[in-house]
């Protein structure tokens, strides 16, 4: 059964770029342009892995990060953060994931499928 991903990234060239290569190994995608979207979508569908930028309008993906980790039903889903810079971005105060569920931008196909592969063979919805 195809696993279902949640892109959450307002950038349209990058959320197309991620879209096109997940659906091409087989994914089923779901988008959202904003946090608090990407929110109500995460609770909604409650997808197999959620792709989170982390500077989006209305939330950031690090809110929504800590708010499905909150959510007894969603804190098991696997979450990937996208980042400019995974050397120099700004963390926040409070626990982020962890740097293997950082990806930075720009990202190689490669790359991307490798993350995404690792975090759903971590992580299983119960």
């Amino acid at each position: 059964m195809p696993k279902n991903i949640l892109i959450a990234e307002d950038g349209k060239s990058t959320r197309q770029v991620l879209s096109f290569i997940l659906s091409n190994r087989g994914f089923i995608i779901t988008e959202a342009i904003t946090g608090k979207e990407a929110l109500v979508k995460a609770k909604a569908g409650l997808p197999d892995l959620i792709l989170l930028d982390s500077e989006m309008p209305e939330m950031s993906g690090y809110e929504v990060y800590f708010a499905l980790r909150q959510d007894p039903v969603c804190k098991k889903i696997p979450v990937l953060i996208l980042v400019a810079n995974t050397n120099t971005f700004d963390m926040p105060t409070r626990s982020v994931p962890p740097a293997e569920f950082l990806i930075s931008k720009p990202f190689t196909a490669h790359d991307l499928l490798q993350k995404v592969g690792m975090a759903l063979s971590l992580f299983s919805k119960e």
